[in-house]
């Protein structure tokens, strides 16, 4: 939502012992789970303590000033950054931004409600941007995420030390073996007992290491779901600020509702590899969503295109005294159009997009505007994109 006026003890470790401690190790770590960091975490800087906002990441595009723990601050702006990465790539930036984007993220609904009541908002989002002072505001239950991540990551570390010891112990006991055996002066018998108590001991130690690697994947994605809905949300108004400060401002440009928003919708839940072959694209819309529209277009009282095309933008913001569910109906109606778009046409490429939000383009109607976009008139357009969306033709 862009809001524009405000936006062990022995010397060795026989089968059973090993068994039975790597079984401990890998039930202790079932139990408790594991977040991984990010390979380089951001460094911060303190900037106040005891408030609402304690710490401060610098980075080129953006600032982020954040009442969260350190992990968890670390773990937004490295996501952030990559997200911004990926933004320069579906849309390439065409102006130098003046100045960066600041991101205020709390660590408590209670501190987000407060803040947005000094600005005088009124809205039911874990995140907005303030397009007029170029800040984003953005707040969840962050410190009791941040209590659980601290205990799955202290538990994590003893485990792995414990394993490293009984790696350690396992290769002492071997070389006790070898030696007991040497000194009874049966060489062979020696050699084969410590191989084949060694392969013995890897082998289990390599199948609790992969189920460790499976385990560590499955309580990321908890972490992850945990976040949820602030992490969707923080993304797609990022991607308002990224194209207010990179692509199209709106001094500049004239990007309709419908399309900001779409595109910012669809981008919440994407998933991108940005890997040089394929690179990442708007039009992936969450199954979810997919299946809203699928439905309401379907139903008794779908919402027509020119509905679409002409929604200002407090239909699609949701406060207290509004329909939430009527805000989240635009939302999901702008995604599939941006998502039948990216798929079945060429009309979100650099080319079509700047003439088509040029400024001059703002003497014509909304409905005349998009009809020049995708090079048809709006009823045979319309037909399509429906039939293809009840069908579930688009990713």
């Amino acid at each position: 939502m862009r809001m524009q006026y405000v936006r062990r003890t022995t010397s060795s470790l026989g089968f059973a012992a090993a068994s039975h401690l790597l079984a401990c190790v890998f039930c202790l770590i079932t139990s408790h789970g594991y977040t991984a960091e990010p390979e380089n975490p951001p460094a911060l800087e303190a900037i106040r303590d005891d408030a609402d906002l304690a710490r401060r990441y610098v980075g080129k595009r953006f600032t982020l000033e954040s009442g969260a723990d350190e992990r968890l601050t670390r773990r937004f702006a490295a996501e952030l950054e990559r997200d911004m990465d990926v933004f320069a790539v579906l849309l390439p930036p065409r102006v130098k931004a003046e100045r960066p984007i600041r991101i205020e993220l709390f660590g408590s609904a209670a501190a987000y409600r407060r803040r947005l009541e000094e600005s005088h908002i009124a809205i039911v989002t874990p995140a907005c941007f303030i397009a007029g002072k170029n800040v984003i505001l953005a707040g969840s239950e962050l410190d009791r995420v941040a209590e659980e991540y601290a205990s799955i990551s202290a538990k994590h570390d003893a485990l792995r030390d414990e394993l490293k010891d009984m790696e350690s112990r396992s290769r002492r006991g071997a070389v006790n073996r070898d030696s007991e055996a040497k000194a009874s002066g049966d060489r062979r018998e020696s050699s084969q007992v410590v191989q084949t108590q060694r392969r013995a001991t890897q082998k289990i130690i390599e199948s609790k290491r992969r189920e460790i690697a499976r385990v560590e994947r499955e309580n990321e994605a908890k972490i992850t779901e945990s976040l949820g809905d602030l992490q969707r949300r923080l993304r797609h108004e990022l991607f308002h600020a990224y194209v207010e400060n990179f692509a199209y401002p709106s001094s500049q440009y004239a990007m309709p509702v419908w399309m900001q928003e779409g595109m910012a919708k669809s981008v919440e839940t994407a998933d991108w590899k940005n890997d040089g072959v394929n690179p990442p694209r708007f039009g992936r819309m969450s199954p979810a969503d997919r299946e809203r529209l699928r439905r309401d277009l379907g139903g008794a009282n779908p919402l027509s295109l020119t509905e679409l095309l002409t929604a200002k933008s407090d239909k699609f913001h949701a406060d207290e005294n509004s329909m939430a569910d009527e805000a989240g109906r635009f939302y999901v109606y702008a995604a599939g159009l941006v998502s039948y778009l990216a798929e079945k046409s060429d009309a979100l490429t650099p080319e079509k997009l700047v003439t088509f939000l040029s400024p001059s383009e703002e003497k014509r109607s909304k409905v005349e505007r998009f009809e020049r976009l995708v090079g048809e008139g709006l009823p045979a357009f319309e037909r399509r994109w429906r039939e293809a969306m009840i069908a579930n033709e688009t990713k």
